[in-house]
């Protein structure tokens, strides 16, 4: 394992030094500004359109020196204070909008625009750029060990979403063990202090799959430090088992909590919550996870580990419940949830099984929540480059005008392996 890493590094250095040395020229985009198209699949949707590439080489302002060439996700994390959206990608390579061959493999990565209240994302779907290492490379927040996928380690470590309390950055990532079949290790959060230059983990944030499989897997790898190295912190195991949890989408709730929306593995998984006072964010056993509502309709909450297994032991906690056969209703995958202001209502953006693009509303985060509705259809939406398959649908309430009438989300792409940004306007 040590001679894999030792050898993955020195193909990093060697590939960062002979691949990413420009920057580049006009020719090297070939992206336009698209044009809105009249695409609607519901009747609450006026309009859906492709604004424009977001990441890679078919974003118009492309900068080869970055080496990233393809990547997914882009989980929106929006710091007030100092007017800059991060996006926080998944795997990231310096290939041609493509996942193999890994070159220059990077677990994550964090792009940034600054200005993001007066961001006219119509005439200017590009980002500022990324947080870089020494070399002016993109770099890994928190790197995965790249593990094979078949022996159950630790593949990769994924963003899942970020909050910005008292000028810190939160993340919240997993830990992927393997994708076929997706299993995770753990759900933990790094934190970020100077802007995401450099990140620290959350130790005690940090929520584990099982203590009866790969135990010995999961607690070595859970208090490792952001490079990767062991640390002398200790976790009460035993009380952070949380299958319901390991895949964490944290939203701030605008009264003084962030919630987490947790999810089992995969992107259609049942949905349960919890919630954090801002003061008490780095405190595990502060977290308090809803497990129903009382007579008068109003949400349960119990504090700790107490309430995690609470809300373990009954299905009143569900969020939303996965069904057999699986329903986009029925589950949550790779979701974002922010407020609009337009329809007065939280609103979920979320993927389904057929590779179509989904949302659902509520008045209040713990529900109830809407049957699912179609904002776009892989099979039918007229994706500039195409797309084999998409997922995700990540965006914030900075990413709207007109008090959120239009709307816009990151959707990732899948060939090209990339993120588009696409608008849409509401009835």
């Amino acid at each position: 394992m040590k001679r894999f890493f030792f050898l993955t590094i020195c193909i990093i250095c060697f590939c960062a030094t002979f691949a990413c040395g420009k920057r580049s020229d006009d020719s090297v985009g070939g992206n336009e500004i698209f044009s809105p198209v009249t695409y609607s699949k519901s009747e609450e949707i006026k309009n859906v359109w492709g604004v424009g590439y977001i990441s890679g080489r078919l974003m118009p302002g492309y900068d080869e020196s970055y080496c990233v060439g393809a990547t997914d996700l882009g989980c929106t994390i929006y710091d007030e204070d100092n007017d800059i959206l991060y996006f926080a990608h998944g795997d990231t390579f310096n290939n041609d909008g493509k996942i193999a061959p890994a070159i220059l493999w990077r677990s994550n990565v964090l792009a940034y625009k600054e200005n993001a209240s007066t961001w006219d994302l119509e005439k200017d779907p590009n980002i500022d750029g990324y947080i870089t290492n020494s070399l002016g490379i993109a770099k890994a927040m928190i790197e995965g060990k790249h593990a094979s996928d078949d022996v159950k380690f630790e593949v990769t470590k994924i963003p899942r979403g970020g909050v910005v309390i008292n000028g810190n950055i939160y993340l919240w990532y997993m830990s992927v063990a393997s994708w076929i079949p997706w299993i995770n290790n753990y759900c933990g959060v790094i934190k970020s202090a100077d802007g995401g230059k450099t990140w620290e983990r959350v130790y005690d944030l940090t929520w584990i799959n099982t203590l009866t499989d790969r135990q010995d897997v999961i607690k070595t790898l859970s208090v490792e430090t952001v490079d990767g190295y062991a640390s002398a912190v200790e976790l009460d195991y035993e009380n952070r088992v949380a299958p319901n949890f390991l895949q964490i989408y944290p939203v701030d709730g605008k009264d003084g909590y962030i919630y987490i929306f947790g999810a089992t593995e995969g992107t259609q998984a049942n949905g349960r919550l919890g919630r954090v006072a801002y003061d008490n964010i780095e405190k595990f056993q502060e977290c308090e996870y809803y497990t129903g509502k009382d007579d008068n309709g109003d949400p349960i909450w119990i504090k700790g580990a107490a309430g995690l297994q609470a809300a373990h032991s009954t299905d009143e906690s569900f969020i939303i419940k996965k069904s057999a056969p699986v329903d986009p209703n029925n589950s949550i995958g790779e979701a974002s949830i922010f407020y609009n202001e337009y329809l007065g209502k939280w609103v979920m953006v979320f993927h389904s099984r057929n590779s179509s693009i989904v949302y659902r509303t509520a008045d209040v985060l713990w529900g109830e929540w809407t049957t699912a509705k179609t904002i776009l259809d892989k099979s039918d939406f007229p994706f500039p480059y195409g797309a084999e398959r998409t997922y995700g649908g990540y965006s914030h309430e900075i990413m709207s005008k007109d008090r959120g009438k239009t709307i816009y989300i990151v959707v990732s792409t899948w060939n090209p392996y990339n993120c588009l940004m696409v608008g849409v306007e509401f009835n």
